[in-house]
C-alpha cells in the first residue's frame, strides 16, 4: 500500500471505530471524518482549524445541531471544490446522522447552523453556496458591521436607484394621441416637476417604516384626486440590501485609505463587484417587485395587486383611469396634428382639407369653416374672456390652460384651431410687435408654425 491508501485506510478506521458504540443504523459524517484526520489538518489549514476549535466551538447548538459540526462539514467539502457546491443540501447530506432521518428537518437544522456562522462572520454565502472567509475577508466584515448607517443614508440611495428604475414613469401615452407629463414622486420627493398627471409612489424603505402604510396615505388620497398612490409591498430583505451597500462602500473608502497590500486589493475586490451588482441589479429588481405586490391608492379605494402584472402595464391602466377623469372635454380633440395640417389652412382658398379638420369638426358637409365645433367654442370663448378681462392671451397662456384639465388638449391642436379661427377672421393676432388680421399678409404664419413665436404671439 502507498503511503496516502494507508491514511485512508487509517481515517476509516479512525471514523468507524467512533461508530462501534453507537445504534444500529447511524452513519458516518463528514464532521467525525473531520475529527479522525485533525492531526494531519493543522499542518494544511491550521488557520481555520483554530477557528473551529477556539472561536465557532462558543456558538453551541442550532436546533439540536452543533454548529461547530456544521463548520468541520463545510470545511471539508469545501476543500473538494466546485464539482459537489457547498450548498445546505450538499452539507446537510454529509451529516445525516442516521438512516429514516427527515431530509427537510435536516436541512432546516443545517441552514440555521450556517446563516448562524454567516451572522458572526466566519462563512458567507454567496448564490446559494457557502465558504469560509478569509483572514482578509474577516477583517473587513468587521469593518463593515462598524459602520453607522442612518436611516437618512438609506433614504438617499433608495431615491437615487428608484430615479433610474422608475424613469420610465415621467411620461405617459394615451390612446397614441397625446404623451402627458407625468409629476412623479418617490417617497416624498418630487422627481418630475411637470404634469397634471399626478404619482406617487413609495418604496419598501418608507413603507417598511409603519404597520399600515396604505391607512397612513388614505386621508391625503382623498384630498388629492388628482394622483394616484402607488404603494409598495412590505420588503424587509430591501432594507438589509440598502444598509450592506452603504456600509461596505464606506469601509471599501477606508480600507483603500490605510494603502492595503496588493493581495488585500485582490481580495477586496470581490466586494467592489458585490456593491456593484447589488445597487444595479439586486436593488432594482428587489424595488420592481416589490411594486408589482403594493397597492394602488386613488380617491380612498384601495386595488391590491396581485404581483404578477408588469409595472408599465400597471402605470398605463391606472393612467389612463385618471386621464378620462380629469380631462373630460378631451375627446373633443382626440386626434394627432401635423405641422403641415396647421399650415395647410393658412394657405388654403378652398377645397378639401385634411382629414383632421372633419375630425374636429371644424368644417362642414361642404369643406367650409365652422366655428360651432366644441373644441373651437371653448378655445374662442378663452381667447374672449380674456382679452375683456385684460389678462394674458400668448400662445403660451392658452397652451397652459388647454393643456389643464379638463382639457388636456394638445398644442399642436390648440395652433391648428387658433390658425383656423384666424383665417376665418374670427381672431387677430399679434406678434414682434406688428397685429395680423388676414392670413394672406407676410409674416403672419409665423405665429402659428414657430412653436417660439407662437408662444410669445
Amino acid at each position: 500500500l502507498t503511503g496516502r491508501e494507508r491514511a485512508v485506510l487509517g481515517v476509516a478506521r479512525a471514523t468507524i471505530m467512533d461508530l462501534l458504540s453507537n445504534e444500529v443504523g447511524e452513519l458516518a459524517t463528514f464532521d467525525m471524518v473531520y475529527d479522525a484526520i485533525n492531526e494531519e489538518l493543522k499542518a494544511v489549514q491550521s488557520e481555520y482549524q483554530a477557528l473551529i476549535q477556539s472561536e465557532i466551538r462558543k456558538l453551541g447548538k442550532v436546533k439540536g445541531m452543533d454548529v461547530a459540526s456544521v463548520a468541520k462539514a463545510l470545511f471539508l467539502l469545501q476543500q473538494i471544490g466546485e464539482w459537489i457546491p457547498c450548498s445546505v443540501s450538499n452539507v446537510a447530506a454529509i451529516l445525516y446522522p442516521k438512516l429514516g432521518v427527515d431530509q427537510k428537518e435536516q436541512e432546516e437544522k443545517v441552514r440555521g447552523c450556517l446563516e448562524t456562522l454567516a451572522k458572526n462572520k466566519w462563512v458567507i454565502e454567496e448564490e446559494g453556496k457557502y465558504r469560509f472567509l478569509s483572514a482578509v475577508e474577516r477583517t473587513f466584515e468587521q469593518d463593515v458591521a462598524r459602520q453607522r448607517i442612518w436611516d437618512t443614508d438609506k433614504g438617499a440611495l433608495t431615491i437615487e436607484i428608484a430615479k433610474g428604475t422608475l424613469k420610465m414613469f415621467r411620461k405617459y401615452n394615451y390612446k397614441k394621441l397625446r404623451t402627458f407629463d407625468v409629476n412623479l414622486w418617490i417617497d416624498g420627493e418630487e422627481f418630475s416637476k411637470t404634469g397634471h398627471l399626478k404619482v406617487k409612489m413609495y418604496a419598501p424603505h418608507w413603507v417598511n417604516k409603519y404597520e399600515d402604510p396604505v391607512s397612513k396615505l388614505y386621508t391625503k388620497s382623498l384630498a388629492e384626486e388628482d394622483t394616484v398612490f402607488w404603494i409598495s409591498g412590505q420588503n424587509e430583505k430591501f432594507d438589509e440590501k440598502l444598509k450592506r451597500v452603504l456600509a461596505v462602500e464606506r469601509a471599501l473608502d477606508e480600507k483603500e485609505r490605510s494603502l492595503p497590500s496588493p493581495t488585500e486589493l485582490r481580495e477586496l475586490d470581490r466586494y467592489r463587484k458585490e456593491v456593484e451588482l447589488t445597487r444595479n441589479d439586486e436593488i432594482p429588481s428587489s424595488l420592481d417587485s416589490s411594486m408589482r405586490n403594493g397597492t394602488i391608492l386613488h380617491r380612498g379605494e384601495a386595488l391590491k395587486l396581485d404581483g404578477k402584472t408588469e409595472l408599465k402595464e400597471i402605470f398605463n391602466k391606472h393612467l389612463k383611469d385618471l386621464v378620462e377623469q380629469l380631462f373630460i372635454e378631451f375627446d373633443h380633440a382626440a386626434v394627432r396634428v401635423k405641422d403641415e395640417e396647421i399650415a395647410s389652412i393658412l394657405t388654403w382658398s378652398g377645397g378639401v382639407l385634411p382629414s383632421v379638420y372633419k375630425e374636429l369638426n371644424l368644417v362642414d358637409a361642404q369643406n367650409n369653416l365652422t366655428i360651432s365645433a366644441p373644441v373651437a367654442d371653448r378655445i374662442l370663448r378663452e381667447v374672449k374672456g380674456r382679452v375683456e378681462k385684460g389678462i394674458e392671451c400668448t400662445g403660451y397662456a392658452l397652451d397652459q390652460r388647454f393643456d389643464a384639465p379638463p382639457y388636456g388638449w394638445d398644442a399642436k391642436v390648440l395652433r391648428l384651431v387658433l390658425a383656423a379661427l384666424f383665417k376665418n377672421g374670427t381672431i387677430e393676432v399679434e406678434s414682434l410687435g406688428k397685429t395680423y388680421r388676414l392670413a394672406d399678409e407676410t409674416g403672419s404664419h409665423d405665429a402659428f408654425l414657430s412653436v417660439r413665436t407662437f408662444n410669445k404671439a
